[in-house]
């Protein structure tokens, strides 16, 4: 990264066009590496389900990545 570079990172709560152009280009990249039967792919919407957190990285204001983890809730049986 050169100096200067400013990454930023926000949750995202809605599917926006960054979004829809970054999965759409990892999808083609995964269709030319996997067979259609061996993918997992979720619905755009369920990615925004309130039990999913997601991310959008920005490399000086350009969308450069995604990320999305699950929360999970620690129950304690005490």
């Amino acid at each position: 990264m050169s100096k200067g570079a400013a990454v930023d990172i926000e949750r995202i709560t809605t599917a926006t066009d960054d979004v829809r152009l970054l999965i759409g280009e990892l999808d083609q990249v995964l269709a030319a590496e996997y067979l259609p039967e061996a993918a997992a792919r979720l619905a755009l919407g369920a990615l925004f389900e309130p039990h999913i957190r997601f991310f959008l990285a920005r490399l000086n204001g350009a969308a450069i990545g995604l990320a999305a983890g699950w929360r999970c809730l620690m129950i304690s049986s005490k």
